[in-house]
């Protein structure tokens, strides 16, 4: 369960630095859907994670 939030949070940054490369090239109109795909991959990564360090406390 670790990993995959591990995994889910780095292909959120890739996601967000994407989109943001994107939105400065401005070559795609869609790059605030690429945007808004890697912030949403990124709260439930971050949800995630907490979820897991609260559980690994207990």
């Amino acid at each position: 369960m670790f990993k995959k939030n591990i995994i889910l949070f780095i292909l959120g940054i890739v996601t967000v630095i994407v989109g943001a490369m994107l939105k400065i090239g401005d070559s795609i109109d869609n790059t605030d859907v690429i945007l808004a795909i890697g912030l949403l991959i990124e709260i439930v990564a971050i949800i995630g994670l907490i979820l897991f360090y609260k559980k690994s406390k207990t």
